[in-house]
């Protein structure tokens, strides 16, 4: 398979995966996709420079063990090494649950509650409740609009019509309570 097909491939997927709704420039939780997309681009490049096998390099990365977690992706994934070109004995081959996979879960739970510390859990809206929403939420600038809680779409998550009747899908903290009085109803 040469480089621009592995790249068309990559870009295929890329596209054709947008089917959760998401949120612009959002960088909250983009730290793991990302990590992923800058390793494949590694690999393809290398890929592209060695003129080597695409699937034969993703295979070599699968089975090299992880920096600090003395275990590789596959054996994670799968409780055991995969067959390589490399010589292996038969019994590294066979399923052995990696030691460290609690640890690093312990790890990611600390991580998590560092993070977390100084968050405040934000109010459930009422429907029919008059709100301020921020429309343009990519730009810092945007003024807040009154509008009216349409309905709790998601866990943090409201559908929202603004005074001139446009509406809109916006995450609760795009979304301020206020005590103004409520906005007529549009048909």
């Amino acid at each position: 398979m040469d480089h621009h097909s592995i790249q068309q491939n990559l870009v295929n997927f890329q596209t054709s995966t947008n089917l959760i709704t998401q949120q612009a420039h959002l960088d909250i939780h983009k730290d793991g996709s990302e990590s992923a997309v800058k390793i494949a681009k590694n690999l393809i490049k290398k890929t592209s420079e060695s003129k080597g096998d695409f699937y034969l390099n993703l295979l070599n990365w699968r089975n090299t063990p992880t920096e600090g977690l003395n275990s590789s992706p596959a054996q994670r994934l799968y409780s055991r090494r995969t067959k390589t070109l490399i010589p292996t004995v038969n019994s590294l081959l066979k399923p052995k649950v990696p030691n460290n996979v609690k640890s690093n879960k312990q790890s990611e739970s600390k991580t998590s509650k560092i993070y977390n510390r100084g968050v405040k859990e934000l109010r459930k809206l009422n429907k029919g409740e008059t709100v301020r929403v921020k429309i343009n939420i990519d730009d810092r600038q945007s003024t807040w609009e009154k509008a009216q809680v349409q309905e709790q779409v998601d866990i943090r998550s409201y559908k929202i019509r603004t005074e001139d009747g446009r509406e809109y899908r916006r995450n609760r903290r795009h979304i301020r309570p206020s005590n103004e009085p409520c906005i007529s109803e549009h048909d």
